[in-house]
């Protein structure tokens, strides 16, 4: 049964309570030191990304998130009771999200882990202590070799790639499967005008925000369109492709060997791959693992059309150029289809009110659109 709004009240509150206990526990510690040594990623990187999670996760935050996506006094009634939540281990502690995404709409989170998951366990470990209340919430399920509960679950959480979130809506079947909060295969990118390099640090910004978790997830770029001539965007492109050479270390932890001939096969990945052959003319810069695909467009109009070719594959988008042009630009990546816009460097700091891709983050499983889309 769906707990009432007293219980949830207090669930959220106990998540608020867990969520600041951990950075100062040890298995926080231990989250990143194990997830540094199983993906490479620099452990800077991976601490800011619990610490966003932790802004994003919070009871305070997913109280504001309902009041966004559903209004000031939301009919919970029809609320899932349990929802699974199943989340690809590239991007650090995004079961979590979906863990607070379910108790906000007072379900129980059956939480399948990603053979990835290098932090969900050690953030459970800690609650089992804290906030034991907060643990009967949470049913780890999928383990060992054991089938997923479908019959179970209500509605879902997916991070994960277009066929996983496909296999999940079938298996789910019926009511449930409209009930399915999918964060799939989405195309961060970057657009730069002359003028950027009037500020000297916007190329390594940038490059910050390619390479960091190697372009695991929607949030780093994997698209530079520079508008204008070829002879005002050259030093542009050049800009970039040399910080992303001095980038690279930065995101990569020590010891850990970071190149092309390893790279791992992901959405992003084949994406581009696709993607690039529909856009005669386009060059790619590389950085490691980071693969940065740079297209060349004369104005607006022509920056449009070629972002028509990635259709709904649009999400972050990284813009660079002088300050009175932003809001211009910014107004060709809405209507594009980019659900949010950021400066070089904050990529991968997302409000905590951002509706994941667009579609809301509790909405979703109570079937409706969001209010704030």
């Amino acid at each position: 049964m769906t707990f009432g709004r007293e219980q949830r009240d207090a669930l959220l509150d106990s998540l608020d309570r867990a969520l600041l206990t951990w950075p100062d526990h040890d298995t926080f510690a231990l989250a990143i030191s194990e997830t540094v040594q199983h993906t490479g990623y620099a452990a800077a990187d991976v601490e800011h990304q619990l610490r966003q999670v932790i802004l994003r996760a919070s009871g305070r935050a997913m109280r504001a998130v309902i009041e966004a996506e559903l209004g000031a006094n939301p009919d919970l009634t029809g609320a899932p009771e349990e929802v699974l939540v199943l989340a690809s281990g590239g991007v650090p502690g995004l079961a979590i999200e979906g863990i607070a995404a379910a108790i906000a709409v007072g379900a129980k989170a059956l939480v399948r882990p990603s053979r990835d998951e290098s932090v969900l366990f050690h953030f459970l470990s800690g609650i089992r202590f804290w906030e034991p209340a907060l643990t009967e919430q949470v049913e780890l399920v999928g383990m060992s070799g054991e089938e997923v509960p479908w019959e179970r679950a209500d509605a879902a959480i997916v991070f994960g790639s277009d066929e996983t979130i496909a296999f999940v809506r079938d298996q789910l079947g019926g009511d449930a499967a409209r009930r399915v909060a999918a964060y799939g295969s989405r195309q961060g990118i970057a657009v730069v005008l002359p003028g950027a390099d009037v500020d000297g640090s916007w190329a390594e910004r940038l490059a910050d925000d390619v390479c960091t978790f190697r372009q695991h997830g929607c949030m780093s770029p994997s698209w530079l369109y520079v508008v204008g001539s070829e002879a005002a965007t050259q030093p542009l492109v050049a800009a970039v492709g040399r910080e992303l050479a001095f980038a690279a270390p930065r995101h990569t932890a020590p010891g850990i060997e970071d190149s092309i001939a390893h790279r791992r096969q992901h959405d992003s990945t084949t994406l581009s791959a696709i993607a690039a052959d529909l856009t005669p003319g386009s060059s790619q810069l590389f950085a490691g693992e980071a693969q940065l695909t740079v297209v060349r467009v004369d104005d607006y109009a022509a920056l449009r059309t070629e972002l028509a070719r990635l259709g709904t594959l649009l999400q972050t988008a990284v813009i660079a150029g002088p300050y009175d042009e932003r809001p211009a630009l910014a107004q060709v990546l809405l209507e594009a289809g980019c659900t949010r816009i950021a400066l070089p460097g904050s990529a991968h700091e997302p409000d905590r009110l951002w509706p994941q891709d667009g579609i809301g983050r509790v909405a979703p499983l109570l079937g409706v659109v969001p209010r704030n889309r």
